[in-house]
C-alpha cells in the first residue's frame, strides 16, 4: 500500500517466491487487456494466483477502451483467478488460448461482447463456481456464457465446467461443440435467449450444447436447465455414441419461437443418436420428449407429470420432485451417496 503499481507492472512481479497477487477492492478500468503468455507460467506446486483480497467485495475488471479479450491466457499452465469482477469487453471476458492447467473460480463475467468464458485449444483446465451472464454481441446471435471454440489443429481436452451459473447470454448458456471428454457438472444455466428472445437474442438459446461435430466424449452431469430460448440440453451434429447425460433437469424450455420444429424438447437428440440418459427428468418444455438414443429410468417413460416442491428459482426446492412421486431417485438433486 506504500508504494502502489499498476495492475500490469503487478502481475509481471509474479514469481516463483512471489506468486500470490491480491487484488484491492474498486474498479480497475483497463486500457489494454491483461495477457498472461509463455513467458509467464505458474507450476504444479506454485500455481500464479490473481484474486481479490475480499471475496465479499470484488475488484472489477472493466473495459476502458476497444478491448476484444479483457483477460487473455496464451501458451500458458497454472493460472487462478478467483473472485474477480470481468465486465464490459468489446469481445471475450476472459479466453483460455493453447493453454492449460488454468482455474477460473468465483468470477462474476458479464455485459461483454463476445462469449464470456471461452476456452480455444485449451485442455486440463477448470471452470469453476462463477456467475457468467448477459454476454451479447452486435448481433446478438454468437456469445455464450462458456464455450470451448472449435480449433482445427489443436482440439481442447479433459476441460471441467462445474458449478457454474449462466443465463441471458444472446446466444446459449454452455456450448461445448467443440469439447473432447468434457465434464459439465452441477451447473445451471437458464433464460439464455435464442430465436427471437424476449431480449432480442437470435442464437440457438440452448440451456447445455454437448454435442459437436468435434465434440466427443461428455459427461452431463447434475445440470438443471429452464427457460431456454432453444432445447435445455442437447446433443446434435455428431452420432453421440460417447457422450451421457445422467441425473439431470430440463424445465420449461423452447418457449421463444413457436414455429421452430427443432429447438423445444428436454434433450435434443438426433433420430439416429447413439448417446446414453439414464435418470433425467424432462417437464413442462415445449416439444414432447423423444425416445432416441439409449435410454434408461428416464422420467418421460412414466407417463404422468412431475410435480415440483417449488418452481420458484429462490427456493432451495427449486424443480425438487415431491417425496412420493416416484421421480424422486431422477434429476439434479439426487445424491448418489446416499443412493448407494
Amino acid at each position: 500500500k506504500a508504494a502502489p503499481c499498476d495492475i500490469y507492472t503487478a502481475i509481471n512481479k509474479l514469481s516463483p517466491t512471489k506468486n500470490v497477487l491480491f487484488l484491492l477492492s474498486g474498479t480497475y478500468l483497463l486500457d489494454q487487456r491483461i495477457y498472461l503468455g509463455s513467458y509467464k507460467k505458474g507450476t504444479k506446486d506454485t500455481p500464479y494466483i490473481i484474486e481479490s483480497l475480499d471475496p465479499n467485495d470484488k475488484a472489477q475488471l472493466v473495459n476502458n477502451a476497444d478491448i476484444i479479450e479483457l483477460i487473455k491466457l496464451y501458451q500458458t499452465e497454472y493460472i487462478q483467478f478467483r473472485n474477480l469482477v470481468v465486465r464490459g469487453s468489446a469481445g471475450f471476458g476472459i479466453r483460455l488460448r493453447e493453454s492449460s492447467h488454468i482455474t477460473i473460480e468465483g468470477c462474476d463475467v458479464y455485459n461483454n461482447q463476445k462469449t464470456g468464458i471461452s476456452l480455444y485449444g485449451a485442455s486440463n483446465n477448470i471452470i469453476m463456481d462463477n456467475v457468467t451472464y448477459s454476454n451479447k454481441d452486435k448481433a446478438l446471435g454468437n456469445a455464450d456464457g462458456i464455450q470451448i471454440e472449435i480449433n482445427y489443429q489443436i482440439p481442447s481436452q479433459n476441460n471441467q465446467i462445474i458449478h457454474n451459473t449462466v443465463y441471458d447470454n444472446s446466444d446459449d448458456g454452455i456450448d461445448t461443440i467443440a469439447g473432447v471428454n468434457t465434464t459439465i457438472q452441477y451447473n445451471i444455466s437458464y433464460a439464455n435467449l435464442g430465436e427471437e428472445g424476449e431480449n432480442g437474442g437470435k442464437g440457438n438459446g440452448i440451456g447445455i450444447k454437448a454435442c459437436g461435430a468435434h465434440a466427443k466424449g461428455s459427461i452431463v452431469d447434475h445440470n438443471i436447465a429452464f427457460d431456454n430460448g432453444g432445447n435445455g440440453m442437447e446433443c446434435y451434429a455428431n452420432d453421440g455414441s460417447d457422450v451421457v447425460f445422467t441425473y439431470n433437469t430440463s424445465y420449461h424450455n423452447g418457449r421463444n419461437d413457436p414455429n421452430d420444429p427443432d429447438h423445444g424438447y428436454g434433450f435434443g437428440l438426433e433420430e439416429t443418436s447413439q448417446a446414453t440418459l439414464h435418470h433425467n427428468i424432462s417437464s413442462n418444455n415445449k416439444l414432447v420428449q423423444t425416445t432416441f438414443g439409449h435410454q434408461e429410468n428416464n422420467s418421460w417413460a412414466i407417463k404422468a407429470e412431475v410435480p415440483f416442491i417449488s418452481t420458484d428459482i429462490n427456493s432451495k426446492d427449486f424443480l425438487k420432485p415431491t417425496v412420493g412421486s416416484g421421480f424422486e431417485d431422477m434429476g439434479a438433486y439426487v445424491n448418489i451417496g446416499e443412493m448407494e
